[in-house]
């Protein structure tokens, strides 16, 4: 991600957000953070923050700052005004799989999403409780090495795969790809 950014005025810098699941994780880049003191990358899990990097970088009201954020896989890596100002790995563990199962309003159909940021396949069992489902479902996986852009010439390399899958239940297991994030649409037993 690059940018432009300007501090107007007030005693801190700005902040610039990446890699965010929802409001209580994500990572943001605190530039001219704690009274124009420093700067630091600060990682939210579940609400709680913590910083991961600093660095001595404090931040002038009214100049324009050219920023660069890249993210490959772990490795983070940052960009001021050209020059790196830092890079290191977020060496946290990482949850073999992230999933969460919701109702459609309109359809009925409960839909399982999952990722799976791991570099392996990972086997995740499903137990809807009593809900009634039918034995096919469709599923909808997007996968790809971390590093992985669609572009002009490559508008696909990053595309969801559509298929019908059969020997679903209530409770089952299933086989989600690496680097995958997966949609199952459960109809119900009809």
């Amino acid at each position: 991600m690059e940018l432009t950014a300007r501090k107007v005025g007030g005693a801190e810098g700005f902040l610039v957000m990446f890699g965010v699941r929802d409001s209580g994780n994500f990572y943001w880049w605190n530039l001219g953070g704690w009274n124009n003191t420093q700067s630091a990358v600060e990682k939210a899990v579940n609400g709680a923050k913590a910083s991961i990097a600093t660095s001595a970088t404090t931040i002038e009201t009214g100049r324009d700052y050219r920023l660069k954020v890249e993210v490959s896989g772990r490795k983070i890596t940052l960009w001021l005004d050209g020059q790196k100002v830092n890079e290191f790995t977020d060496h946290a563990v990482v949850e073999p799989l992230y999933q969460v199962v919701s109702k459609d309003a309109k359809s009925g159909d409960l839909v399982i999403k999952a990722v799976n940021a791991q570099d392996t396949a990972v086997r995740g069992t499903v137990d809807l409780g009593r809900a009634r489902v039918g034995r096919t479902a469709t599923v909808t996986s997007l996968t790809g090495s971390p590093s992985d852009v669609n572009s002009i010439a490559d508008p696909d390399r990053i595309a969801p795969v559509e298929q019908r899958v059969t020997g679903f239940s209530r409770s089952f297991a299933y086989d989600f790809p690496a680097h995958s994030v997966t949609f199952i649409r459960l109809g119900g037993d009809r």
